[in-house]
């Protein structure tokens, strides 16, 4: 029996971290190396792994997304600046302000009225299309599951 079952959820959440972070020093590190012309010694000098943890924890507060994460990781490779620096530096912040937002999913579903019209036909895959233009407009800075809650929320709202 667990005395404590919220460490079982604690130490479930490090392992999705630890996953996190294997996943991206897997995919980006050798491209990143690659592509800045560096050795893995002159990345491992720029970029310590708790950069990277800073970075993926960001990515898991909201403050960025996925896609913002791997700008910042190459303006990490290439400076040695540390996360939060670049992300302010840039401008980076991921916009979950719903206000702001709901604006731009309007302008959105109203350049695309016919699928608008899918939706409510049932092919809510429509939806991703929509948080992909929302995300074009907004430079990737939007955060995708409000703006995924927008959309259905206004087609939805057409509905009535």
């Amino acid at each position: 029996m667990i005395k404590q079952p919220h460490l079982v959820e604690y130490l479930e959440t490090a392992k999705e971290i630890k996953h996190d972070l294997a996943v991206f020093v897997a995919e980006e590190i050798n491209r990143e190396a690659e592509n800045q012309k560096i050795s893995f010694a002159q990345y491992h000098k720029r970029v310590p792994v708790t950069a990277i943890a800073d970075l993926l924890n960001l990515v898991g507060e909201g403050v960025i997304s996925k896609t913002v994460a791997k700008e910042v990781f190459a303006e990490m490779v290439a400076t040695g600046a540390r996360p939060a620096e670049i992300i302010k530096e840039k401008g980076l912040e991921q916009v979950s302000d719903s206000g702001e937002l709901k604006i731009v999913v309007a302008e959105v579903v109203k350049e695309n009225p016919e699928l608008a019209e899918k939706y409510k036909a049932g092919k809510i895959q429509v939806v991703g299309f929509l948080v992909g233009q929302v995300m074009k407009r907004t430079n990737g800075r939007a955060n995708p599951q409000v703006v995924t809650k927008i959309i259905k929320e206004q087609l939805d709202g057409d509905n009535s």
